[in-house]
């Protein structure tokens, strides 16, 4: 598993040169809140501290042998240390992240297995969110690209860990750039971990129950609004890049070449050309209106780009989509459009 980097208090010390008594007799003194981890070949020893006390400690084995947890795994780590031969890394972190770690540790599985050909990571963020899942996505990337982490509090996005294949490791908002350009490169395969402490809230039928009304249609307008004024602005924003309307005219063409998978979008494409603006004439939820746009986009950029280019040509979209953030910041979020279009909006 991979680890939340925080404020390094020992970094990679070998642990033949720790008296690691005096170190976890400093830690409680110090009121530390982090983690203490010991690695060697195999293994992975963890103890988690919240304000100087040990709240749970964790052992993994690379070779098959059982996970070991609570005061067993504290004694067979500070053991481990005591025998040398492996490295200690401290790392101090808030307490917010503390409990994440805790909710990882404790959780059970959700959604497994879930390939690349069929979820996207975005469009599966944006579904937690609405589910306001508590836990963690696990992420394989195919080729041994590298695994990453993404860390969910009441399905927003507290965390984002990217390890490459070389080991290089990335977090936060360079962690989940990362681990959504190596996806699109490679493929994957993930699993959703929901934290124990709360409740898999799954959809139940109840045949005995009456028929209930069905819910009134969700209003797009608004939605539909901000799309335009992204589409407006990144537009703008490339002209020097590639000429003025270039931007507009590849989204015009990804909207009609997604419509086969998002069929609310042909009216879309239709309704943009003929001067009626950016309206649907068929009903839709707002999360699949989110899930095309956000497709969209991406095939509107892979048009105009070019390896080399792509990352150069995003920056600048991001840049420019800066007012349209501001002025609707309340709306982006409401809609999950800050986890579904993130590598424009992050």
């Amino acid at each position: 598993m991979l680890y939340p980097q925080g404020k390094t208090v020992i970094g990679d010390l070998k642990t033949a040169f720790v008296n690691i008594d005096g170190v976890l007799q400093e830690l409680k003194v110090e009121k530390f809140t982090g983690y203490v981890k010991i690695s060697s070949e195999n293994y992975d020893g963890l103890v988690i501290y919240e304000n100087g006390d040990p709240v749970e400690s964790v052992e993994n084995y690379a070779d098959g042998r059982p996970r070991i947890e609570g005061a067993e795994a504290m004694t067979n780590v500070i053991a481990k240390t005591k025998e040398g031969g492996g490295l200690l890394n401290i790392q101090e972190l808030p307490s917010n992240v503390v409990n994440m770690m805790l909710r990882a540790i404790h959780s059970k599985v959700v959604y497994k297995d879930l390939l690349s050909e069929f979820t996207q990571i975005k469009n599966l963020l944006v579904t937690l969110k609405t589910k306001q899942i508590t836990g963690h996505v696990e992420i394989e990337m195919n080729d041994g690209a590298g695994e990453a982490f993404i860390f969910l509090e009441d399905g927003k996005l507290i965390e984002s860990l990217f390890s490459s294949g070389d080991g290089t490791t990335f977090s936060g908002k360079k962690g989940l750039a990362k681990i959504l350009e190596v996806a699109n490169e490679v493929g994957y395969v993930m699993n959703v971990f929901q934290a124990e402490s709360k409740a898999f809230q799954a959809g139940k039928i109840d045949i005995g129950k009456k028929k209930e009304t069905p819910p009134e249609p969700e209003d797009p307008s608004e939605l539909l609004e901000i799309v335009e004024k992204i589409v407006q602005s990144i537009d703008q924003s490339l002209q020097k890049m590639i000429g003025k309307g270039k931007f507009r005219d590849a989204f015009m063409q990804a909207i009609f070449q997604k419509s086969n998978d998002y069929p609310f979008l042909k009216s879309l494409g239709t309704n943009i050309q003929t001067g009626k603006g950016y309206v649907i004439d068929e009903p839709t939820s707002l999360d699949n209106l989110v899930f095309g746009v956000s497709d969209v986009l991406d095939q509107s950029v892979s048009f105009i780009s070019t390896p080399k280019t792509r990352t150069k040509l995003k920056e600048t979209i991001r840049m420019g989509l800066g007012q349209v953030k501001m002025i609707y910041e309340e709306q982006i979020q409401e809609y999950n459009l800050d986890t579904a279009l993130f590598e424009y909006l992050g």
